[in-house]
């Protein structure tokens, strides 16, 4: 679904809508990509929104920016709840959200008016979204075989949740750039030993291509969770990309409304 960047488009699951408008000319100047699912609002920001992460811009551009989608979307800055990343397992409920970051790599509430917030750069953004609960999962190269099964297992003995009853959204993510030459395998060793890559890393003449967006995929299936959307985004095309040298971070975020 919009994997080619120029199409709107909308799916029917069950009793869930989900409409994509991944177009690079649509609605904002192409600067936010809104869904709703389940009377939840996810929105994941573009280049042309501006960088949204204060290490890699003036603290003030940042402000401007993060007000700027605030103010888009009826919002408050003190709405946010910001994920501080880690590449580890850790998961945090959040009841408050104060504009500020919580050190951890899977974020939830169940509170309305607090948005669960991540600022990734090629890493997997995961929606999650369930009628009690809902957030977003940071999933990388270093932590995907971890914090996937990790916040599906805290969501069941947390909330009681049967990850049947989920919905896993994948955000913008590297795709097929996401190569190493040979003489950097020591960076991949560790993926090329964990079983749950296992038919993920394709071996080429030019080296080894990862693909996390399958990885978190197969994650998430095995995990059980009912419904997995992929929005076929690609942080090579129109995103920031840490793997490509477009520094920068964007926003990608969870929440009800009201």
């Amino acid at each position: 679904m919009g994997t080619n960047g120029s199409s709107v488009s909308q799916i029917e699951r069950g009793c869930f809508s989900v409409v994509t408008a991944y177009r690079q000319d649509a609605g904002d100047d192409g600067k936010f990509f809104p869904n709703n699912i389940n009377g939840l609002l996810e929105v994941v920001s573009t280049l042309k929104a501006g960088n949204m992460d204060f290490r890699f811009g003036t603290r003030e551009s940042v402000l401007d920016n993060r007000q700027a989608m605030a103010r888009r979307f009826g919002l408050k800055l003190n709405d946010f709840a910001y994920m501080c990343a880690e590449m580890s397992d850790k998961i945090a409920l959040v009841t408050k959200a104060n504009g500020k970051g919580t050190p951890c790599d899977a974020m939830f509430t169940a509170k309305s008016r607090v948005f669960p917030t991540l600022l990734p750069g090629d890493c997997a953004p995961i929606f999650i979204v369930h009628r009690d609960v809902w957030g977003v999962i940071h999933a990388g190269r270093a932590n995907a075989s971890a914090i996937v099964p990790a916040s599906i297992s805290w969501l069941k003995d947390s909330f009681g949740i049967n990850p049947s009853a989920l919905i896993a959204m994948l955000g913008p993510t590297i795709r097929d750039t996401y190569m190493f030459p040979y003489d950097k395998r020591k960076y991949i060793e560790d993926q090329l030993q964990d079983s749950a890559w296992t038919g993920h890393i394709d071996e080429e003449s030019d080296g080894y291509h990862v693909h996390l967006d399958s990885c978190v995929q197969y994650l998430l299936r095995k995990n059980g969770v009912g419904r997995i959307i992929d929005l076929g985004m690609d942080t090579a095309k129109g995103f920031f990309s840490h793997s490509l040298g477009i520094e920068g971070r964007h926003a990608c975020f969870i929440g009800k409304p009201a």
